[in-house]
C-alpha cells in the first residue's frame, strides 16, 4: 500500500484506512478521505435562510440541498443535480 503526495499538491492532506493498492491526494490544497466503508460527517449547521449564520467554505446540507458559505451568504445546489 502507498500514499503519494505529489510534490504539485501542495497543502494536500490524506486521511484513509488500510486498502491494498496505490492511492493519491486529489489536487492542490485538497482533503481526501479515503475509507473502505465511505466516509460519515455530522453537521449540526441548521439553514434558514441565505443569510443564515456561517463562516466561509462551512458547509451543510439537508435531504434536498447542498449549501457552501462563501463568506457573505450560504448558496445552494440541489441534490437531484448531482
Amino acid at each position: 500500500n502507498n500514499v503519494n503526495i505529489p510534490s504539485n499538491h501542495s497543502g494536500a492532506v490524506f486521511i484513509g484506512d488500510y486498502k491494498t493498492g496505490n492511492r493519491e491526494s486529489s489536487g492542490p490544497n485538497t482533503l481526501t478521505l479515503d475509507f473502505s466503508n465511505g466516509v460519515f460527517m455530522k453537521l449540526n449547521t441548521i439553514i434558514t435562510s441565505s443569510d443564515s449564520p456561517g463562516t466561509s467554505g462551512q458547509i451543510s446540507f439537508d435531504s434536498n440541498y447542498f449549501y457552501r458559505h462563501n463568506g457573505l451568504n450560504w448558496t445552494r445546489t440541489a441534490m437531484s443535480a448531482w
